[in-house]
């Protein structure tokens, strides 16, 4: 692979990314009339995008301890 689609490959990447922190941005600043289930999906997506330990949620709606 040369420089140049290295970084063409890199630019498409960042765009992917940019686009994500977008919609996460987006229903952060979303309404509070979402469900529990909707929060908790937004959560975990929030974090797989960011690096971080996701959370687990246990079917009770409570996030697991050992899950951080």
């Amino acid at each position: 692979m040369t420089k140049a689609e290295a970084r063409a490959v890199k630019i498409v990447e960042l765009q992917e990314e940019l686009a994500e922190a977008k919609r996460i941005i987006g229903e952060f600043v979303w309404p509070g009339d979402d469900t529990t289930e909707q929060r908790q999906a937004f959560v975990q997506r929030s974090a797989r995008f960011a690096g971080v330990t996701v959370p687990q949620y246990q079917d009770n709606g409570k996030q697991d301890e050992c899950a951080g």
